[in-house]
């Protein structure tokens, strides 16, 4: 039954990714279509036939890129293998029967386990939302019976995070199959979808969580190689999809999307069943290989028809459709739906008058089905890690086992596992960051170890084996490593729990278990509770015992504490809060074994679970529809962790959305239709204790419009003057893969003068804006409008218009000033000089500058340069002008400034000090090395000069470059620096409280 998948022929093979996200350029595989079938959309492109519709999205699927993409996956190829996979007793009586004996028409989307149509974004992650979103969460809960809820969807993020080396260049099916495999699957309520590819959620109770939920299998499904091998809707060529269809299963396939070719489904009195799906869009054939994507099947119908060749005539060969799901959101075709022909699967249409072409290939490629393990049967003996490194790429873990001499070694994932591993990508951390990061994760070893159980985990020697693979500086640390029995509580732990620190090293770590036995206590009650225990007949702990350990391991505890048993068979054991308040049921005290063992304080005096704030951001309790609304609760008291439920209800409709409970305090929601809402958050604590508050919104349909238009610079705008022109919007239908169309139109005196190009580069889908800006240049004076306008992706429109005034070209001088403004420096100190002019619409102009003294005599001059402010040192004392001259260029007439004077006065060797303290000081000093004053020395002068300081006093310093100073106040209370006294340079200070401060 297995075999190798055949190959795609090399046009369907060529090297293709589609990350298409805003901000980078998209890759594509060459276009062998005629460019005129072929309009482009950005850097899309999608053939259409009859329909002025174009859809383009964010793609990624690399699985087309693959030789073998499958692997060592089993292939079906007829639905006999089908039977034997999924077993008989599954066959519903179906069992090869013919074509016609299956449904007619099979939806498994209505099903209450499928989940909403959403969008990857501008995400590359579109095969996780086929296989993860779409299909295991539809198989995962169908297995547990369990209705599909936003919080119980699971999360395309978490498995696309895990296998795309840190870049978004997509992923391939295979590698998304195995990592839900391996590691298991996160729901969107622990690891919510965003932009964020990067991170890896390394939270040790996600990853454990995630191991609950995994698929045991999956197996891709072969088609036909014929050229033709689909002729009418009961081919049994179409048996095998149609068998896992109508057994309830959904599938998922790989295409190129951006080659597909389009046409609507119209009422037809022949055909019935056409008139529930008139105008729905169908896909009628793949010509090309653009845009690799992944899909899902969620059902078929064999009754719709589409007029293939266009003659109006209902033929055998055009009829029958898959129904595709999309992740592009509900504005994709039929609100996130497709159909696609049973046509479009052959390689040559089978249907008269319709042209062979060499690049059309079938439009399912590499079909998979999956089963999913039942929920929580993991063996729960789980290796529990925790890592510090800024380089995850370089990070390799190996289990190794031994027994009996023979020695077991298996990768653990996802380390090196993903599409682009070889190129040395993914140099972040474990939470997607540049930095350095703990990460806390774990793996059920049964992935590895399928025979591993609580019997059988003792016989082997457990050693983990930790790689950093590059020598570059970047270091590995392990901190802690250990293998949890989550059954019996039991642990392996390492003899040395010192960190290891790896650089292009490896190392191996031997894991044992405890030689006592032990006794694991979870517990809920005191919020910082003690554990008071004796072992056996031991001693009792001393009071109040020992703190125990906040833990989130088992549901509905807060605490956890280890009891080494040693050779008893029980412990005694109590609780306390360490403020004199015991549990210790009723005086008996509790008794404990080896193993689990659960305890519940009641009347703990826990404080009341309450909401402090509920709050939104929406300004004034108004928003509109389709824009992304948050919410934020931040509770306390009760038991943490806490879980929040939002629930939306229209109170005109009393329609209700409810977001399940999750463990995030956040949530996000778009309102579809106006009205007034009261959005309630629910808060769930440990303890089951629930508490609730609303709040009320109003929710509007307003029309697009912008917020924002302006021209910079708004005035003193001449010819050649560069303009920039920026605008807003708001209310704005953005879709999250294309931008909105917007145009600029400039009018000088009333009459179309230019329309330069505007495109917008940043938009935001939640809050339905967007931001646009581009340059234009006027050459001729005179009176313009500007006016912007945007047409949104459901047709509605806005426009804005603001007015301007461009001046000829003009050339002068605006101003001439110097530093310091009053002119009066001291001989040997600088003088700063500036002249600015007007210079429209050139790059540049030419300034001189001359100093003369007071006779008319030159003193300095600086040549004309474009440097418009020079500084120059006057040395000598004087009275002296100072002037400007500019050019508009080396041939033009210059224009000269006013004349400033400038006054340069002796500079003298003298220290003048400004005084704060003594009511009425004076001031004792010793020039150099001279003598000293006559006690108590002179009085300094009083002053208002200077703020803060009420006196002044002057030394001429002569020939000598310091003086020693000190201060009294006649009084016989001295200022001397405890005897060491003050010591002045040449220049001015101020003086206060023991602090000296030059200021000239």
């Amino acid at each position: 039954m297995k075999k190798t998948l055949k190959r795609m022929c090399a046009s369907i093979l060529s090297v293709l990714m589609l990350a298409a996200t805003i901000s980078s350029t998209s890759a594509f595989a060459a276009q062998e279509d005629d460019s005129s079938t072929q309009p482009a959309v950005g850097n899309l492109f999608t053939a259409e036939e009859n329909t002025d519709t174009v859809y383009s999205g964010a793609t990624g699927d690399n699985t087309l890129n693959e030789e073998n993409p499958s692997g060592s996956a089993d292939i079906i190829s007829s639905v006999d293998e089908y039977y034997n996979i999924i077993g008989d007793d599954n066959n519903g009586g179906l069992l090869k029967s013919s074509a016609s004996s299956y449904p007619v028409n099979v939806d498994n989307s209505t099903s209450p386990y499928f989940p909403v149509i959403d969008s990857q974004g501008q995400i590359g992650s579109c095969t996780c939302w086929a296989e993860t979103y779409y299909q295991f969460t539809y198989a995962m809960n169908k297995s547990m019976g369990r209705t599909t809820t936003p919080s119980n969807t699971f999360s395309p993020k978490w498995t696309y995070a895990l296998i795309n080396d840190g870049v978004d260049r997509g992923s391939n099916s295979t590698d998304c199959f195995e990592i839900m495999k391996t590691q298991g699957t996160a729901t969107m309520g622990q690891v919510p979808y965003d932009n964020d590819y990067l991170s890896w959620s390394p939270v040790e109770s996600i990853w454990q969580s995630a191991g609950d939920y995994r698929i045991s299998n999956y197996q891709y499904i072969d088609m036909n190689s014929e050229d033709t091998p689909i002729t009418a809707p009961d081919d049994s060529d179409l048996d095998v999809l149609k068998a896992a269809l109508s057994q309830g299963e959904i599938l998922t396939y790989s295409t190129y999307i951006s080659s597909w070719q389009y046409k609507d489904i119209v009422a037809n009195s022949s055909v019935p069943e056409n008139n529930s799906h008139a105008g729905d869009r169908i896909a009628i054939a793949m010509n090309g290989s653009s845009g690799g994507h992944r899909m899902t099947i969620v059902g078929y119908n064999d009754n719709i028809w589409v007029d293939i060749n266009g003659d109006g005539q209902v033929q055998n060969q055009e009829k029958g459709a898959f129904k595709i799901a999309n992740s592009w959101g509900t504005d994709y075709c039929n609100d996130g739906f497709s159909w696609v022909s049973y046509d479009a699967l052959n390689r040559v249409s089978s249907v008269a008058g319709v042209a062979p072409k060499s690049n059309r290939a079938s439009i399912f490629q590499y079909i998979a089905r999956i089963d999913v393990e039942p929920y929580n049967t993991d063996s729960n003996i789980v290796l529990k890690y925790t890592l510090n490194s800024k380089t995850r790429n370089y990070t390799r873990v190996f289990v190794e086992a031994e027994k009996y001499g023979n020695k077991y070694t298996a990768k653990v994932t996802p380390y090196g596992n993903g599409y682009y591993d070889f190129y040395g990508y993914d140099n972040y951390s474990f939470n997607g960051t540049a930095n350095y990061n703990d990460g806390s994760m774990c793996f059920d070893l049964d992935r590895i170890f399928p025979n591993i159980s609580s019997d059988t985990l003792s016989e082997y020697n457990w050693n983990i084996r930790f790689q950093d693979t590059e020598d570059d500086g970047n270091t590995l640390t392990v901190k802690d490593v250990k293998i949890v029995n989550e059954n019996n509580g039991r642990v392996y732990n390492r003899a040395d729990s010192t960190p290891i620190t790896l650089d292009g090293s490896e190392q191996t770590v031997n894991l044992s278990q405890s030689s006592t036995k032990e006794a694991v206590i979870y517990y809920r009650g005191y919020l910082n509770p003690n554990i008071h225990y004796q072992v056996g007949n031991g001693s009792w702990t001393t009071v109040p015992g020992v703190a125990m350990e906040k833990s989130t391991e088992k549901d509905g505890y807060t605490h956890k504490y280890i009891i080494p048993l040693g050779n008893a068979e029980t412990a005694k054991l109590c609780f306390n809060d360490g403020n004199g308040n015991w549990d210790n049921n009723n005086g008996n005290d509790y008794t404990v074994s080896e193993g689990i063992n659960t305890f519940i304080t009641q009347n703990a005096n826990v404080p009341q679970l309450k909401i402090n704030s509920f709050t939104s951001d929406c300004e004034n309790g108004i928003t509109n529809i389709n824009v992304g609304n948050f919410f934020v609760v931040d509770v306390q008291g009760g038991y943490e962790a806490y879980q929040y439920e939002f629930i939306y209800k229209n109170l005109g409709t009393n329609e209700t959305e409810t977001e399940n409970y999750k463990f995030y305090n956040k949530a996000g929601h778009w309102f579809r239709t106006a009205g007034n809402y009261m959005v309630t958050v629910n808060v769930k604590d440990v303890a089951g204790t629930i508490v609730s508050e609303s709040l009320y919104l109003t929710v509007e349909d307003n029309n697009v419009e912008f917020s924002s238009f302006n021209v910079t610079p708004n005035s003193d705008i001449y010819t050649g003057t560069a303009l920039t022109f920026s605008a807003s919007t708001k209310y704005e239908n953005v879709l999250p893969y294309m931008a909105d169309e917007f145009s600029l139109t400039i009018k000088k005196d009333g009459q179309i003068y230019a329309t330069p190009s505007i495109v917008c580069n940043d938009w935001n889908v939640n809050k339905l804006t967007s931001f646009v800006s581009t340059t234009w240049t006027p050459t001729e004076a005179g009176e313009y409008t500007a006016t912007i306008a945007v047409i949104d992706s459901k047709n509605k429109t806005a426009q804005k218009t603001i007015s301007f005034t461009v001046e000829p070209k003009v050339f002068k001088l605006v101003s001439f000033d110097i530093t310091p403004s009053d002119g009066y420096i001291t001989a040997g100190e600088s003088i700063c000089m500036t002249a600015n002019a007007i210079n429209a619409g050139l790059s540049g102009y030419l300034t001189r500058f001359d100093c003369t003294r007071e006779d008319g005599s030159a003193y300095a001059s600086y040549n004309y340069s474009y440097a418009n402010s020079v500084n120059f040192q006057i040395t000598k004392a004087g009275t002296y002008n100072v002037v400007a001259t500019v050019k508009e260029t080396p041939y033009s007439e210059p224009i000269t400034s006013e004349v400033k004077t400038i006054h340069v006065a002796e500079k003298t060797n003298a220290v003048t000090i400004y005084y704060n303290g003594y009511s009425t000081p004076n001031i004792h000093y010793q020039i150099g090395s001279g003598a000293w004053t006559n006690v108590p020395g002179f009085p300094m002068v009083e002053t208002n000069e200077l703020s803060g300081y009420t006196h002044k006093y002057t030394i001429n310093l002569g020939t000598s470059t310091y003086a020693n100073v000190c201060f009294n106040d006649g009084n016989g209370n001295w200022d001397s620096k405890n005897g060491e006294n003050y010591q002045f340079q040449s220049g001015v200070y101020t003086y206060s409280n023991g602090t000296i401060t030059s200021i000239g």
